[in-house]
């Protein structure tokens, strides 16, 4: 019985409507930044709130001096206009003052409220969010692999030539170079369908270095057959 309150206690909490999502959420701010990662928010959620985010926040209305000056009082207005005509200096100045001293509490724009989401709607965003980001990451690293198999399909005869002049020296580190290389030339040749002809290029190629067992061990362990 306790265990279906809690589960019906997490549901509910579940759908708790946020607090309204601040305007500009989609540009953070630096204190915003750190307190994001100092409670571990995940990026993808942050991102999904930012779109319920209007884009900016403006702080004051333009000036209205024609909708203040109707608001003035007309004895106020008639001192104004004797003291223009006595041509008083700063007069404008002073003017403009008083009338933004008497609208400042209009003019001022209330922040905009935001839009109220639940959090499992936030959820449900970020994980659709999450899964294109990764989707878009393995397009981008196929799209590279690509490109590299296609450069070592076209740079066969160089890599066979790296490949001969490592393994003349009989130091470990230039086997690893020439198994590397001989791995990237059946990756390549297993993409482009010419499994057959590599395997018989190697099968030729390693003959000459039977008695190499430092070579020999290493191209086993990267699951070349060694006739």
């Amino acid at each position: 019985m306790m265990y279906g309150y809690k589960e019906d206690q997490e549901e509910e909490d579940y759908e708790i409507i946020v607090p309204p999502v601040p305007p500009a959420f989609g540009k953070l701010t630096e204190a915003q930044q750190a307190l994001a990662q100092l409670l571990q928010v995940p990026r993808d959620l942050l991102l999904a709130a930012s779109r319920h985010s209007t884009g900016t926040m403006s702080s004051t209305q333009k000036d209205d001096f024609a909708t203040w000056i109707e608001l003035l009082p007309a004895d106020r207005k008639n001192e104004y206009l004797l003291r223009l005509a006595h041509n008083e200096p700063g007069l404008s100045r002073l003017f403009v003052r008083e009338l933004r001293e008497l609208n400042r509490d209009k003019d001022r724009v209330k922040p905009p409220t935001g839009e109220r989401v639940t959090y499992a709607t936030l959820n449900s965003e970020s994980k659709t969010i999450q899964a294109q980001r990764e989707r878009e990451m393995r397009e981008r690293e196929q799209a590279e692999r690509l490109r590299r198999l296609q450069y070592i399909h076209d740079h066969q005869e160089q890599y066979w030539f790296q490949i001969n002049q490592a393994v003349e020296h009989t130091v470990g580190a230039r086997y690893d170079d020439a198994v590397r290389d001989l791995v990237d030339l059946r990756e390549a040749a297993n993409q482009f369908n010419e499994t057959r002809e590599f395997q018989e290029r190697f099968r030729t190629w390693v003959q000459s270095y039977r008695r190499r067992p430092g070579l020999i061990e290493r191209l086993r362990r990267h699951q070349f057959v060694v006739p």
